[in-house]
C-alpha cells in the first residue's frame, strides 16, 4: 500500500483551490512549490476548494516533510496584456511637428 503525507491544516484567510499553485512557506522562506495539490480532503470527502476558518487535509506531490508553523499558500498566477498609452509621445511628436512648420 502506498502511503503518503498530508498536512493538516486550517485557512486563516481567503479561499484554498486545489488546481491554484501551491507554496509552502517556512520561518519566512519559501521552501516547496507545487503546480497544484494532489489531494485537498474536507473530513474524508475530495474537495476543490475550502474557505476561512475550515480544515482540511492537503497532499502536494514530492513533499512530505510538513512541519507544525509550516504556511501552506495557493494562488493564481494571472498575466495581463501591457496597455501602452501613446497619448504623450503622439502630443510630443505633435508639438515639435508644429514647432518644425512654423520655423
Amino acid at each position: 500500500r502506498n502511503t503518503a503525507i498530508a498536512a493538516g491544516v486550517k485557512v486563516r484567510s481567503g479561499t484554498l483551490h486545489r488546481k491554484a499553485t501551491w507554496r509552502i512557506v517556512r520561518d519566512e522562506e519559501i521552501i516547496y512549490v507545487a503546480d497544484e495539490a494532489d489531494s485537498m480532503r474536507h473530513f474524508k470527502d475530495a474537495v476543490e476548494t475550502i474557505g476561512k476558518g475550515e480544515e482540511c487535509g492537503v497532499m502536494l506531490s514530492g513533499f512530505e516533510d510538513y512541519r507544525p508553523g509550516d504556511i501552506l499558500q495557493s494562488y493564481e498566477v494571472v498575466s495581463e496584456p501591457t496597455v501602452f498609452d501613446d497619448s504623450v509621445a503622439r502630443r510630443q511628436l505633435q508639438d515639435s511637428n508644429f514647432s518644425s512648420d512654423a520655423e
